[in-house]
């Protein structure tokens, strides 16, 4: 066996089964909105969702948001907060109002007081870059995201 066969083996072994890490509690089902305007950050992490068995879409503007949003509404968004093509405030209004959201921060704009002023108003939030298994730790909370009953 090369290398990099046991480092691609190690590392599917690590991601394939997310659901076992220590502390995580599975939300299968759970539909998840990824929104961020880097592609290339959205797509591991919904792969490393899915995995743990969540149903993981998505978004790179704030019409791909809104557009998920009615036609096939999420449990849960998680959202980048600097990208706001109407602005921050005008998603979290609409978002708010008829979800559950996560905010992805930059650690530069992530604070006490910033994180305290979310809690406030019911928004968690996360660190960028995000780790999977702090996101999958936060949403296995089944109170805080729990599951739509009619989509």
């Amino acid at each position: 066996m090369t290398r990099s066969n046991v480092v691609e083996e190690v590392r599917s072994n690590r991601v394939a089964r997310p659901a076992t890490w220590p502390g995580c509690v599975s939300q299968r089902g759970l539909k998840v909105l990824l929104v961020d305007d880097e592609i290339d950050q959205l797509l591991p992490l919904a792969d490393v969702l899915r995995r743990a068995g969540l149903a993981a879409t998505i978004a790179t503007s704030d019409d791909e948001v809104l557009f998920e949003v009615r036609v096939s509404p999420p449990d849960v968004v998680v959202l980048d907060a600097e990208m706001a093509d109407r602005g921050l405030l005008y998603q979290l209004r609409a978002l708010i109002s008829t979800l559950p959201v996560v905010l992805m921060n930059s650690g530069a704009r992530h604070d006490a007081m910033w994180g305290a002023m979310l809690a406030t108003v019911g928004v968690a939030s996360i660190d960028k870059p995000v780790e999977a298994r702090q996101l999958l730790d936060l949403l296995s909370d089944s109170s805080r995201f729990p599951r739509r009953s009619a989509h």
